[in-house]
């Protein structure tokens, strides 16, 4: 998902409205991605900056969308497994 895109598209009117918190008690598999940034407002890391700050993070939510990122991708399993352990070692 693209947090800061939806808000440039009139998806949501602020950043606030997006709907992290029912995506992660929902259980769904997603991570964040920037759109174009020089168009929709900032790489993506200002994406998680903006939704970390108004959700209230926690290391659990970093971890949780570090994992979703790879659980996602389409590495062959060895490389994704390798990529998880990374994150556990981490967190």
């Amino acid at each position: 998902v693209c947090p800061l895109s939806q808000v440039t598209l009139k998806v949501f009117d602020k950043i606030e409205e997006f709907p992290y918190q029912t995506l992660k008690k929902n259980n769904l598999l997603f991570s964040l991605n920037s759109d174009d940034p020089a168009w929709f407002g900032g790489y993506v890391g200002q994406d998680y900056i903006s939704l970390a700050k108004c959700n209230n993070f926690t290391i659990d939510d970093f971890k949780l969308l570090a994992r979703n990122s790879f659980n996602s991708s389409f590495l062959i399993k060895d490389k994704k497994e390798w990529y998880l352990s990374k994150v556990n070692d981490y967190f």
